[in-house]
């Protein structure tokens, strides 16, 4: 079963030649390692082909699958509901029960929980009274419950980086994952998929992944591809998926970016059916240091941009040394950092601080605020010794976003500052605050707009802007137009 307290797949049947179905000897190798508190390890230079069935391997131990190489031939699952189309190929789940809280109500900001959960837990809360991201556009949808992950120490003490979002008036769930989880490290492997060719008529996804869901875990050195055979396919949840947990790095590994999807939507509208590579949802301190993205620009020198990333309800996230498409905030990060990186823009929405030094940037703009969950930051933006490389636009922008009237169960709240410290732009081009496009009502932060309906997206305006350093001698756009924006400080 074991070589010199090592486990390996051949030990269990894995035949490793591309061709034999290894799927379930791999299951048994990490069953038995798990049972017995001993690390993996696959077999030098073995392929491993995974078919379309509906199994995981479970990974409780180090597991090491350098030289090895895995095929997963996801062809069979061609529609949806088949068996295997929500199978994660391995789960590294958490070994520490889930326990419920007592807590009724919470304030925004509130620095204690009101209980003491008598262990460091990562705390999950809801006020399903309340109706949050309600999506605009053509992948509208009704929001979710108001909800987000705190960090709660033994007494009740909320981790000051993790403060209250929203005001909990009506708490209608509550429970803490513990987060003393012993440290475990996946790494290496080749992992090839064979897409799944499912023809959508709406958004489907097919999540077969590395999926993390224990705190303190290491996943470096994997890399992904993806081979498309049909002209179609559903979209993909994340190769390397980390929700519900703490503390989990994911170093050095490779991913690819998806083909964009598409179906047609009831009004006849192409509707994107995105696909991920990353995905992280309810998580908090997970930092991707050293990811590549094999596929970043295609034959024309463009950044290939579709298919890459998502987050939910994430705290603390970190990009360092970098080299992907995008980070893509969805339903609210609170505190971004972005450093070292490559990248063609930053999809932001939410709350904390957005960090971004020593970043180049191949877009237009450097932030998109989602227009279609309403162009949302309340925080701090800073950038630091930021590059920013697209040639031939005369006019580039911090921020890129849109005004709506429409519901997204919050105002929309402008970033409270923005501190620039250093930013680069081509020769001949100004900076602006927001792209010229973003539209421009000057009645907004009212309750109640001239023509006399109510604004369902009342701004908050910002604070201030102000440029600390300009090196490089970037000359800024007047501010005028647009959103109501401060002057920006700093500028003869």
């Amino acid at each position: 079963m074991e070589t010199k307290n090592t486990v390996l797949y051949s030990a269990f049947g894995a035949r490793g030649d591309g061709a034999a179905d290894d799927f379930d000897a791999i299951i048994a190798a990490h069953a038995y390692a798990n049972e017995h508190d001993l690390p993996v390890k696959a077999d030098e230079g073995a392929v491993y082909y995974i078919g379309a069935a509906p199994k995981s391997a479970v990974i409780g131990t180090d597991t090491d699958w350098t030289g090895a190489k895995f095929i997963i031939d996801d062809r069979d699952i061609n529609y949806n509901g088949h068996p295997a189309q929500h199978s994660a190929l391995f789960l590294i789940p958490a070994t520490l029960e889930r326990f419920p809280l007592e807590v009724k109500s919470l304030a925004r900001g509130a620095s204690h929980l009101g209980v003491a959960p008598g262990e460091r837990v990562l705390v999950y809360i809801e006020d399903a009274h309340n109706r949050h991201f309600i999506r605009y556009g053509a992948n509208a949808n009704a929001g979710a419950a108001q909800q987000e992950m705190l960090l709660v120490d033994a007494d009740g003490n909320i981790d000051p980086t993790t403060p209250p979002a929203w005001e909990y008036r009506d708490v209608t769930n509550c429970y803490a994952i513990p987060t003393s989880e012993k440290p475990i490290t996946v790494q290496g492997g080749a992992f090839h998929t064979l897409a799944n060719e499912i023809n959508c008529d709406r958004y489907l996804s097919t999540d077969r992944n590395i999926r993390i869901s224990r705190s303190n875990v290491t996943v470096k050195n994997v890399v992904h591809t993806l081979e498309q055979v049909q002209p179609y396919r559903s979209a993909y949840g994340g190769f390397f998926c980390v929700d519900f947990c703490d503390n989990v790095l994911i170093k050095d590994c490779g991913i690819q970016c998806h083909k964009d999807m598409y179906f047609a939507g009831p009004q006849g509208q192409k509707v994107l059916i995105g696909s991920y590579e990353l995905l992280g949802s309810h998580n908090t301190n997970v930092t991707y240091e050293g990811v590549m993205q094999n596929n970043l620009f295609d034959e024309n020198g463009k950044v290939i941009s579709s298919g890459l990333m998502g987050t939910n309800y994430c705290r603390n996230i970190s990009m360092i040394d970098c080299v992907v498409a995008r980070f893509d905030a969805h339903c609210q990060v609170h505190n971004l950092t972005v450093r070292g990186c490559t990248m063609e823009r930053i999809n932001l929405i939410g709350f904390g601080t957005a960090l971004v030094e020593d970043t180049t940037i191949h877009d237009h703009f450097i932030f998109n605020l989602r227009s279609d969950y309403g162009s949302m930051f309340g925080g701090d933006v800073i950038l630091r010794r930021v590059k920013m490389v697209r040639e031939n636009t005369p006019r580039l922008s911090v921020f890129q976003g849109a005004w709506v009237n429409h519901n997204f169960g919050y105002p929309l709240l402008q970033p409270r500052s923005v501190i620039i410290d250093d930013i680069q732009i081509p020769e001949g081009a100004k900076l602006g605050m927001y792209t010229a496009n973003y539209a421009n009502y000057e009645d907004v932060t009212k309750p109640v707009l001239k023509d006399g309906t109510v604004n369902n997206n009342v701004v908050t305006v910002s604070e201030h802007v102000r440029v600390v350093s300009n090196p490089a001698g970037t000359e800024f756009c007047e501010v005028g137009g647009g959103i109501p924006f401060p002057a920006i400080e700093g500028i003869d």
